[in-house]
């Protein structure tokens, strides 16, 4: 990061990690973010990481049927973690575009259903998305250990339906 050391006395970075190869990359992410806090200064980090329990596509696929996946965001991410071998091997994009359209059209009472009706999104898979780097959300344990690149932290999950795959790092330097 082209940015002065101890530049900033809060840095906030959402769901960015996933663009950065783990286990390296993600190291690397968090000790420039590190290098630019002032002493004392915090970082908030929201993360995605693998369920403990992984799950398969058939069963996101199933949740999603039941209504029990209320924003596409969530949908996206739970096919990807379900497509992913390893954090360091990643899922690419293209797999998840086809798993997404392998999911056949939703049911009419379907939350995403419903919230599109309001708000229409193209059910496409644009070309440029199909190129894009692959994500790669590690486990909560493996990115809890690249945390530790700063000095102290603590992780929080808010409260939503898929909180535990979203988890939010407070990360402070010393």
């Amino acid at each position: 990061m082209p940015l002065a050391a101890g530049a900033f006395d809060l840095v906030a970075a959402d769901g960015c990690m996933i663009h950065f190869s783990f286990p390296m990359g993600q190291r690397e992410f968090l000790t420039a973010l590190r290098r630019v806090l002032a002493p004392g200064g915090l970082a908030i980090v929201r993360a995605f990481v693998t369920p403990e329990a992984p799950e398969t596509a058939a069963v996101v696929a199933a949740e999603l049927r039941t209504g029990r996946i209320g924003s596409v965001h969530a949908l996206k991410w739970r096919l990807a973690m379900s497509l992913q071998s390893s954090p360091e091997v990643g899922v690419r994009l293209a797999d998840v575009f086809d798993a997404y359209e392998r999911l056949g059209p939703l049911p009419p009472s379907s939350p995403l259903v419903l919230a599109s009706a309001r708000s229409p999104a193209p059910r496409s898979r644009p070309t440029a998305a199909r190129a894009a780097p692959t994500p790669s959300p590690p486990s909560r344990a493996s990115g809890a250990s690249s945390a530790h690149t700063l000095s102290s932290g603590r992780s929080t999950s808010p409260s939503t339906s898929w909180a535990s795959a979203c988890p939010t790092l407070v990360l402070e330097a010393t």
